[in-house]
């Protein structure tokens, strides 16, 4: 996981006071999007190719911006094993036949981005964007077995679990459009983070994702 210095944290502070003293304006949003990259590294991928969650935006001065956002996803994978008896041991050890697992991970991603807008005062707007987003998953695994005796008898175990995993933090980096329709604006942007921790779950380290934003 990427440590955060004490320096950071006092750029962060000042930063999060200049916008609050400066800002001109607060826009709030809901975002709606799809994953660009893989999402599991497992073959019975089984997650929700969607992203969903809102945010605001404090506008400071000549196209400089701070936003955060609340981001979910649903990320699921599916394994099971068969295994082949070669033979049968004593009464009182079974032998595994088969194993079933199926993994569910909500995750909750909370990107900070500094942004600077070209042509601010434009009806289109391209901008960039960068920063830091904090993610925690949560993981659900439900299981079940298959366990044969030597007497014949079968027996076939089931249970189920679930934890929240470390906080991960990673680098954020995005590219976008305002588009001013009306009294909304439309907000296109890709977004890549590599993420500093060890990969959780099934998620990979890099991530690209397409967001749209409908801003008031």
């Amino acid at each position: 996981m990427i440590s955060v210095s004490y320096r950071f944290r006092l750029f962060c502070l000042c930063l999060a006071s200049t916008g609050v003293a400066s800002a001109q304006r607060l826009d709030f949003d809901l975002k709606a999007g799809v994953p660009l990259t893989n999402q599991t590294r497992c073959c019975n991928d089984e997650s929700r190719r969607y992203i969903l969650g809102g945010g605001v935006e404090a506008r400071l001065w000549r196209g400089f911006a701070v936003e955060g956002n609340f981001l979910y996803r649903r990320l699921g994978q599916q394994s099971s094993f068969r295994y082949n008896i070669l033979e049968q041991p004593g009464q009182d050890t079974p032998v595994v036949v088969s194993n079933d697992t199926r993994s569910r991970y909500d995750v909750v991603e909370v990107p900070v981005l500094g942004k600077y807008y070209f042509r601010h005062d434009k009806k289109m707007s391209p901008f960039v964007s960068t920063g830091y987003s904090f993610r925690k998953i949560r993981e659900t695994n439900e299981y079940s077995a298959q366990l044969q005796f030597a007497d014949g008898r079968v027996e076939n175990p089931q249970g189920k679990s679930s934890r929240w995993g470390q906080l991960d933090i990673g680098a954020v980096v995005g590219l976008g459009l305002r588009w001013n329709v009306g009294r909304i604006s439309l907000v296109p942007e890709f977004r890549y983070t590599r993420w500093g921790g060890q990969p959780q779950g099934p998620g990979y380290k890099q991530q690209v994702d397409f967001l749209l934003g409908i801003r008031f």
